[in-house]
């Protein structure tokens, strides 16, 4: 239903008119969920960076390829229908699907690897709600 709502808010029709299509989307976006929380060895022992011990890459990739196989039907419909007008709201389409939980881990961990901006966002934070109150 949420993969229907944004995709009606932002390609002005539902993402999938049947079931089946609906049921592969939200099975794509729950695999990607969980690989992305899985604990990845590659990360952390630098000489196995490329050799995919784990098989996350090769997981990745199928998910990626079902995912992009999806997305481009959607989109080929919706040229059909607009005469090729270009459309940027399947960008926003994935980001939208998932969950409050991910989008604030990735904005932290952006945070911590640029800490000049995390100091300033620090800093905004301090001023408009005070080190006094629980933010």
């Amino acid at each position: 239903m949420t993969n229907n709502v944004i995709s009606k808010m932002l390609m002005g029709k539902r993402c999938s008119e049947n079931e089946d299509e609906a049921v592969d989307i939200s099975k794509i976006i729950t695999e990607y969920s969980e690989l992305m929380g899985k604990f990845n060895l590659s990360d952390h022992i630098r000489f196995c960076k490329n050799l995919d011990l784990q098989g996350f890459g090769k997981q990745s990739m199928d998910i990626h390829t079902r995912f992009d196989a999806l997305m481009e039907s959607v989109l080929r419909e919706h040229q059909e229908a607009r005469k090729l007008k270009e459309d940027t709201g399947h960008n926003m389409f994935g980001a939208g699907t998932d969950s409050s939980a991910i989008i604030v881990e990735w904005s932290l961990a952006e945070l911590i690897n640029h800490p000049n901006i995390l100091k300033k966002v620090v800093e905004e934070i301090d001023q408009v709600v005070r080190k006094d109150r629980l933010l």
